[in-house]
């Protein structure tokens, strides 16, 4: 009997890139939880459309963003697990909301 292949889907996150005159600011999520509410502390937390529902991209253009972006804003298990696996982050600098990690990368 073969083994039963599995469809797997290669992670897609969805990417929005703001310039302003010093920075390019990049906001990242994981493609499923775009437009979902999470709490923190008592804080709604809304990964909104607005601020990361730009292109829909694979692993390679992510972390080409995260490279190029000097204000990096992260959420979601996929895409910090990414960026702690290619060293744009540690561990410790991540926290969860709801379950969820989230970081932010800030290069001076």
């Amino acid at each position: 009997m073969r083994p039963v292949e599995q469809n797997i889907q290669p992670n897609k996150f969805w990417v929005k890139v703001f310039r302003t005159r010093q920075d390019i600011v990049v906001a990242i999520c994981d493609e499923e939880i775009l437009g979902k509410e999470f709490e923190f502390k008592g804080v709604k937390v809304k990964i909104s459309e607005k601020f990361y529902g730009g292109k829909l991209v694979d692993e390679n253009i992510a972390l080409r963003l995260i490279q190029k972006g000097t204000i990096v804003n992260l959420f979601g298990k996929k895409i910090v697990e990414l960026a702690l696996k290619n060293h744009f982050i540690k561990k410790e600098h991540t926290i969860l909301i709801d379950g969820h990690p989230h970081a932010q990368i800030i290069k001076l």
